[in-house]
């Protein structure tokens, strides 16, 4: 609960720089015609329900997280305004002396955040309760309403016109209304329904109680109100001559209610700010075209500026050597409390730095500190002048060159770190280093138990009985890889060509437990960047497949996969699907708001790629091949750059490329559903295998369909062995 009200309490600062433009705006555009400001205030509306947003450069909210959530795990008071002044003066007044003293009972959750969170709740539900109370009450009130015409009634105890209802609304309007009126009260609630402005208040009353505690957010929903009564006094007499504009202003004030009636009734005829409605009434114009066209402009420039969030920034943004870091190193240190290893291997250091590219940050220091004793419990070292240097739950960062260290900053995704450069993922790992083993006794001593460690040191743990017959698992890490490959401890020594070798050194006695032992070496490693080895053949890796989505408007997407090998690694994470919001630029966001070019993922299957078509290319040819080939297969520019930056390395090195575009043995092995289906489906998956001299192969065609609304293209590729 304390997580969510500070996610609210930051939604709500962000979206008060929001209030604060539009009610700027509104006084200087005062000739706009009023459903623009009805509109910008639908956008507030829209930042306060929005639980995350996507980042710009042109977002003009200061901080989209003043206080951050993961505060609450530390007994340090931080603020993160985007004003220097501000958050100087109140970080160094509060600093290490938050939560001092404080003795707050454990059933909130002993923190003062939790105290406020149950406030917060309780006056939510109190106001929730209240508005649901007036509203059944003004229906009790007006039950025996008599029907006058259509969706028309009638009461005697009804004092001014309102609409009631949400999905089937209604009109009521007091018995003793003269006919003079009533013709202008039944145009202007008519007006209401029209324009759904029972519904938008509806739910900015709803808005407003969930943001009760903060009061820029009443401004903005009385003036939402008084908005919305111009408005449709706008609508209703741009047609009307100065005599009608006199009846309908007369009409007005003799149902104009006290501000306590405009808080019962919904939208009541005669709400308060009666006088300068009747005078925007009297001195009404119809606006020229250029003011409609500025304001439509203005309000799309709302919505860039204050519906987005600033651009977290990364290491290359820290200051103006840090963006050195990826010009390129010769080896790459990774050192935690657990585990180290050394990256040494050109393509695995380009990944990466391509990875490193992917930490965010917060835009804001966590402190100006330089000190070289900061926490510095895992780090990584490019070469030996630069260390990136992180806290023991990798939230914090800060980076070092042996001359002037950053500040620390903020890390928004740290398991992301944690995941991709403290598991192994990047480690350099030869055949032999793969599995150290050992063999020990197991617990009833009945069976040897060969148990082996990955190169993080990791127990995985394997137990083979002397005939080789069986395999019985120790926990759940390999089983479930080998249960998509088909193996199961049936047939896994039937299958070994499926995913596991394991080659037998010369049988040893030894004394322990008077037991026959043998002494084993499992090629086997799970890294997506290690292939495996079996029965001395390579295993199949299809190497980065990325998927970019062009839909025509913001859409949600679903995009599962049906992959007849293993996935190894995905990008974002994928759980029985990517479920994503893709934008018309490709610009692809999740449910936590974190922005994506494309869907990545590797994998790894024993399919047989077909090679009956294709080309032999020269090496030092390949760029020039393969931006030939990009544009036959319809890639755009920057999605062929993208290819081509991943693959040239590793294939301009060849003395001659053996390569053919898979069509149906890939398109069959990798399934892809997307939902909603798209307009045009571009997959081009490119299977190469190197060659020391040229070998003749019948030349493939390549073409591509005409990209036509929602579009979706993947690209990706497989060395073969």
């Amino acid at each position: 609960m304390s997580k969510v009200f500070l996610n609210l309490v930051n939604i709500s600062i962000a979206a008060s720089y929001m209030v604060i433009a539009v009610l700027i705006i509104r006084r200087i555009f005062s000739k706009s015609p009023k459903w623009v400001n009805v509109l910008l205030w639908i956008l507030v509306g829209v930042r306060l329900m929005m639980p995350f947003s996507f980042e710009s450069i042109f977002s003009l909210i200061p901080s989209a997280e003043t206080f951050e959530v993961n505060m609450l795990e530390s007994p340090k008071f931080t603020v993160n305004t985007g004003f220097d002044i501000i958050d100087n003066a109140l970080n160094d007044h509060m600093g290490d002396r938050y939560f001092e003293g404080v003795t707050v009972a454990a059933d909130l959750k002993s923190d003062i955040v939790g105290i406020m969170s149950a406030i917060w709740l309780s006056v939510m539900l109190l106001l929730m309760v209240y508005a649901f109370f007036s509203y059944f009450r003004l229906k009790r009130q007006i039950i025996m309403a008599t029907r006058y015409k259509c969706n028309i009634y009638m009461s005697e105890f009804v004092e001014t016109p309102f609409v009631l209802g949400i999905f089937k609304p209604s009109i009521y309007v007091p018995y003793n209304i003269s006919d003079d009126n009533m013709s202008y009260v039944i145009a202007h609630e008519l007006a209401h329904i029209k324009r759904k402005d029972h519904i938008t208040k509806m739910i900015a009353h709803l808005l407003v109680c969930v943001y009760w505690f903060n009061p820029v957010i009443w401004i903005g929903y009385a003036a939402l109100c008084k908005d919305i009564e111009l408005a449709c006094d706008e609508s209703v007499i741009k047609n009307y001559d100065n005599e009608d504009k006199k009846a309908y202003s007369e009409a007005l004030l003799n149902f104009s209610v006290n501000r306590r009636a405009a808080a019962i009734y919904p939208l009541a005829f005669g709400e308060i700010g009666v006088k300068e409605r009747i005078k925007e009434i009297m001195n009404y114009k119809k606006p020229a075209f250029w003011i409609v066209s500025v304001s439509v402009f203005v309000v799309l420039i709302i919505s860039v500026c204050f519906l987005t969030n600033p651009r977290s920034f990364g290491i290359a943004d820290i200051e103006d050597w840090t963006e050195r870091i990826f010009d390129g190193a010769e080896y790459i240190y990774v050192v935690s409390e657990d585990n180290e290893y050394l990256i040494t291997d050109e393509i695995r250091i380009d990944s990466s730095l391509e990875a490193l590219k992917e930490i965010r940050l917060n835009n804001r220091e966590v402190s100006k500190s330089r000190d070289e004793t900061r926490p510095m419990n895992n780090i990584i070292q490019l070469d030996d002048n630069t260390t990136i240097c992180f806290n023991e739950d990798f939230t914090q960062l800060w980076v070092d060159n042996n001359v002037k260290p950053t500040y620390s900053y903020r890390v928004k995704n740290p398991d992301y770190v944690k995941d991709k450069f403290f598991s192994g993922y990047f480690a350099d790992v030869s055949d032999d280093e793969r599995f150290v083993g050992e063999i020990v006794t197991d617990f009833g001593g009945e069976k040897p138990r060969f148990e082996f460690r990955n190169n993080m040191g990791e127990y995985i743990g394997i137990i083979i009985d002397e005939e080789k017959t069986k395999l019985i698992w120790q926990d759940d890490t390999i089983p479930q890889m080998f249960e998509q490959m088909g193996i199961t401890d049936e047939n896994v020594w039937d299958s070994i060509s499926c995913g596991v070798y394991v080659e037998i050194i010369p049988e040893e006695r030894h004394e322990a437990d008077a037991l026959d032992w043998v002494d084993a070496k499992v090629f086997y490693y799970v890294d997506t960047l290690t292939v495996l080895k079996v029965s001395e053949q390579y295993f199949g890796v299809d190497a980065k497949p990325v998927i970019y989505l062009y839909p025509e408007d913001v859409t949600d997407v679903c995009v599962t996969m049906d992959y007849n090998g293993v996935l190894t690694c995905t990008y974002p994470e994928y759980e029985n699907g990517w479920n994503v919001t893709a934008y018309p630029d490709g610009t692809l966001t999740d449910a936590d708001g974190m922005e994506y070019n494309y869907l990545y993922w590797e994998g790894m299957t024993d399919v047989q790629y077909d090679f009956s078509e294709g080309f032999c290319i020269k090496g030092e040819d390949s760029v020039q091949f393969l931006e030939e080939s990009l544009a036959k297969l319809g890639l755009s520019r920057k999605e062929a750059n993208e290819f081509i930056v991943y693959w040239l390395p590793i294939m301009q090195v060849n003395e001659y490329n053996i390569i053919s575009f898979q069509t149906d043995v890939y398109t069959d092995n990798a399934k892809l559903m997307i939902d909603p289906e798209p307009d045009t489906f571009i997959r081009v998956f490119m299977a190469y295998k190197p060659s020391d001299e040229f070998v003749a192969i019948t030349p493939q065609e390549l073409s591509a369909p005409e990209r036509n609304g929602f579009t979706v293209l993947e690209w990706g590729g497989a060395l073969v062995h």
